[in-house]
């Protein structure tokens, strides 16, 4: 749904910025605060910011027993700040920083979830080397498939042996 909510502002040739982070539903109690500072930061690193909190309805999917899917889930919703500026300019200042800040402003809100197992949005590359796809590591699958990655690897072994897919987030076999 975030996704799509996105691509028609994606226009080919600007430079893009996405952080995943969860929450356990709205937090009225840093709204303020989150756009206060989403508008500062536009202005002071001269971007375009959005913060974005999918909120849909989890019930029907959180029925299905967790063996018996691949992601790890909970009773969580997706947020992502998402950045944007032309090509042929560079933010002025620390972006990767400064998003890191609004995040903290949410997780400081969150008093159901964890922030520690905050394993963010998984459709965007997570920052830690450790995770990237071509480490090879084990670090990144595991955080997002949890106790169903062993399965996730057999499937993986039967389906796709040669390792074809394996651009977002590779299953070791």
């Amino acid at each position: 749904m975030m996704n799509g909510l996105q691509n028609e502002g994606l226009a080919h040739g600007k430079n893009y910025y996405m952080k995943g982070v969860f929450t356990s539903g709205p937090l009225p109690d840093c709204a303020q605060q989150m756009m206060d500072y989403v508008t500062e930061l536009s202005e002071q690193l001269e971007i375009s910011l959005t913060f974005m909190f999918e909120y849909l309805p989890t019930k029907k999917v959180l029925s299905v027993p967790s063996d018996e899917t691949c992601h790890i889930r909970g009773d969580r919703v997706s947020c992502v700040a998402f950045a944007a500026w032309d090509a042929d300019k560079t933010p002025k200042g620390d972006l990767k920083s400064s998003l890191a800040k609004l995040v903290d402003i949410l997780a400081a809100s969150e008093k159901r979830l964890p922030f520690a197992s905050n394993t963010g949005y998984g459709n965007y590359i997570m920052e830690d080397p450790a995770y990237q796809p071509s480490s090879g590591s084990r670090v990144g699958a595991n955080l997002l498939f949890a106790g169903n990655y062993p399965r996730l690897q057999e499937l993986k072994r039967k389906y796709d042996p040669n390792m074809i897919f394996t651009k977002w987030c590779p299953i070791n076999v």
